[in-house]
């Protein structure tokens, strides 16, 4: 009776902590997903450690209450409410890293244990540099490196209107470099990002080859005028379009901000802002 209390008292403990260290990271992830990986990739890794060290003749139990509890709360707490494609690789490296303090005490020799370190160090390196983001773009962009070779599915036959109301249609722009950014007025991390939109506008805007534009997807509750009012506040230059005829589900954009760079049906980047400008370079010399 005394063991089962302990065995009880021990998993109640385990599974505590275990929400606690995801509880924790949130208030780092603002600031910086890589620091707030690594702290709860570290803590998730010496606290498994420390309990299975502190009662040691419980380990399954310890093991198993922290991966269930990761698998359990991805579950039912992130399924269902849009963050489990971005919630997944997380809690996948947390998993790995309760594992990992397993096998390491586990380890009989200094060989062993060396082996799981280095394991474990590869892990939260190929996470952060390459795992992580390639899941990212996928998951935003449908693609791993945000370069593509799309086809805009109907040869955009759609128009759309500048804000000075002229129409910017296909048959009047064949063989010309496009580059879309999508946003929509409720978007803090767009009107964030549009410096740099405005820094890459200036570089490009006399260059007959390409044309670049911020395309507004307007909300429901958007007044007339929003868009450009909020643009002009700012005092950006670059030209605004108003999306028509659910542009952005042509274009297959998911999320805001995400640029397209594209010529005639053919895109060429789906992704960030930032990485954009080696693509602008090596289209415009194919041109």
């Amino acid at each position: 009776m005394k063991n089962i209390k302990k065995a009880i008292l021990i998993t109640v403990l385990s599974v505590l902590s275990c929400l606690f260290l995801m509880i924790c990271p949130g208030f780092i992830r603002k600031y910086s997903v890589i620091h707030a990986f690594w702290i709860s990739y570290l803590a998730y890794f010496f606290t498994t450690l420390f309990f299975l060290r502190k009662f040691p003749g419980h380990k399954k139990i310890i093991i198993v209450s922290f991966i269930a509890t990761l698998i359990g709360v991805f579950i039912f707490l992130c399924y269902g409410s849009g963050l489990h494609n971005f919630a997944l690789p997380i809690v996948s490296g947390f998993i790995c890293a309760s594992f990992f303090a397993y096998l390491f005490n586990a380890g009989n020799s200094f060989q062993q244990k060396a082996v799981v370190i280095l394991f474990f160090c590869g892990i939260g390196v190929f996470y952060i540099f390459w795992g992580y983001p390639c899941w990212t773009n996928y998951v935003c962009f449908g693609n791993f490196t945000q370069k593509t070779n799309e086809q805009i599915p109907s040869s955009w036959p759609y128009y759309m209107n500048t804000a000075t109301g002229q129409e910017l249609t296909a048959s009047s722009n064949k063989d010309k470099l496009f580059l879309f950014d999508f946003y929509n007025t409720r978007c803090g991390v767009c009107f964030k990002k549009f410096p740099i939109l405005q820094k890459t506008y200036d570089k490009y805007k006399d260059n007959h080859n390409i044309s670049i534009f911020a395309v507004d997807i307007p909300w429901q509750g958007d007044s007339p005028g929003l868009a450009l009012q909020k643009i002009n506040e700012r005092k950006y230059t670059f030209p605004v379009l108003l999306g028509k005829n659910k542009s952005d589900s042509i274009f297959g954009v998911q999320v805001y901000p995400t640029i397209i760079l594209f010529r005639n049906d053919t895109i060429f980047f789906k992704g960030d802002i930032e990485n954009v400008t080696g693509v602008i370079e090596k289209e415009l010399r194919n041109k």
